[in-house]
């Protein structure tokens, strides 16, 4: 993407009426540097929306986890609304919590051995096809990955899916993740219930995936003790006054982790992959430390833990190339940030690719630099807000462990298996969208090693 130079007043005052949405929209990335410049909290406006950006751990401590109460989701969270209907993912205040308790056990330890078991099958499936690919041209891995870890979370959540179903899904999800971009980037905004040609779109893609869901919700319902699957724990649950939950909210889950659940998995394997290509040195070393482990597709959880250097390298990816690359919240009474007076209304955007690019808080953070999280040299600067991947505070990813089991169990069989060529065109750049994707995708040449 281009990049522009601001001055202080295209910043914190922009054009009449739109204010600096459109510098914004230019590159947001490049907005946002250029605004960092000014201090750590800034105030600007997007058309009638009074914005402030944030680009300071204490700040996000304060935000995301000592004064959280003060803050709730945005206006931009309402397209999400839209696709994904009330779930986890976008619900507010007791309906949150109460989604919160019930979820958070699916994805503990005990649960998560299932899982485990669910991402080894579809690796080893995944692993036949990926031998398969022509070694004389290039492919776009990105969209490989997607479909890798829609049929992980499919399968951990249904125990078993329809072939046509991931098909139908990888086909609306371009669309439905596109809407929130489409809607948050209109200052004027139509009506859901106008039947423009976006809107009777919307509504047939939502149609068609809700039935999903519904053919496998209701497969389960009838026949509750044959599966013990992520589907399970929510047919299980039961709200404060004893009651199961409704088949609406149920679907809404279904759908938020369906769709959410899998993009900022795929999109971090794109980029490990892409910094594999370009650092064969931390590449040798990676591959090095599998050597301990003959069956990478047989290995425990407890196998993942050690596997220290490719820890390090996804962890120093996801710095780099946060797929959470922003974090919005409506502020919704009065409060004090860092000496800033944040008023009520006030949205707030909290940068974690700036944060993580700050060179206050990152030695040379341009740099790629895996043994910056070395365990045996980490110390707190890691851990105080300054790098938050997955979020942090209440409301951080509660499928952490469940993703970085998926990250490093792909990532160490596609290093076991195969030496990697990156192609030179399309060059690979930072896409700034709901989450932070690779423009053009990544494309590599996968040669089987012997």
């Amino acid at each position: 993407m281009k990049q522009y130079q601001y001055d202080d007043k295209q910043i914190t005052k922009g054009k009449f009426l739109v204010g600096s949405l459109p510098y914004f929209y230019h590159n947001p990335i490049n907005f946002m540097h250029e605004a960092s410049r000014i201090g750590d909290v800034v105030k600007t406006k997007f058309g009638h929306l009074n914005m402030v950006f944030v680009f300071h751990p204490e700040a996000f401590e304060s935000i995301l986890q000592v004064k959280n109460k003060h803050y709730t989701k945005s206006q931009f969270n309402d397209p999400i609304k839209h696709v994904l209907g009330l779930g986890l993912l976008s619900s507010e205040g007791k309906m949150w919590a109460r989604d919160r308790r019930i979820i958070a056990p699916i994805f503990q330890n005990t649960m998560l051995h299932n899982h485990f078991e669910v991402m080894k099958d579809i690796t080893a499936q995944k692993l036949e096809e990926w031998k398969n690919l022509p070694t004389d041209r290039f492919h776009n891995l990105a969209y490989d990955f997607m479909d890798y870890t829609i049929k992980v979370i499919a399968k951990a959540m249904f125990s078993a899916y329809e072939p046509e179903h991931i098909v139908a899904l990888a086909e609306e999800m371009p669309f439905l993740l596109g809407h929130v971009e489409y809607w948050n980037s209109k200052v004027i905004k139509p009506p859901l219930y106008l039947p423009t040609a976006h809107n009777l779109k919307l509504k047939k893609s939502i149609k068609k995936i809700s039935r999903i869901s519904d053919y496998y919700l209701d497969r389960q319902k009838k026949d509750p003790e044959s599966y013990n699957n992520l589907l399970s724990g929510m047919l299980k649950a039961r709200d404060e006054n004893g009651k199961p939950l409704p088949d609406a909210e149920i679907r809404n889950q279904i759908l938020t982790f369906l769709i959410a659940g899998h993009e900022t998995t795929a999109i971090s394997m794109g980029w490990a992959l892409y910094h594999l290509c370009l650092f064969p040195d931390h590449l040798v070393k990676v591959r090095a430390e599998l050597e301990q482990f003959p069956d990478l597709l047989n290995v425990s959880l407890d196998d993942l833990e050690k596997m220290d250097c490719l820890e390090e390298f996804i962890m120093e990816t996801m710095r780099l190339f946060p797929p959470s690359w922003i974090i919005d919240r409506a502020c919704i009474e009065d409060v004090d940030l860092m000496g800033v007076k944040i008023n009520k209304g006030d949205v707030m955007m909290l940068s974690a690719f700036s944060l993580h690019h700050d060179p206050r808080f990152w030695d040379k953070p341009e740099l790629f630099n895996p043994d910056r999280f070395n365990k045996k040299d980490r110390t707190n600067e890691h851990y105080n807000y300054s790098y938050v991947p997955f979020g942090v505070g209440p409301r951080s990813c509660v499928a952490r462990k469940f993703a970085m089991a998926e990250l490093k169990l792909s990532m160490a069989v596609l290093i076991r298996n195969f030496d990697f060529e990156l192609a030179t065109y399309p060059e690979v750049e930072k896409l700034p969208m709901l989450t932070l994707r690779a423009k053009n995708g990544v494309w590599v040449k996968l040669r089987k090693r012997a």
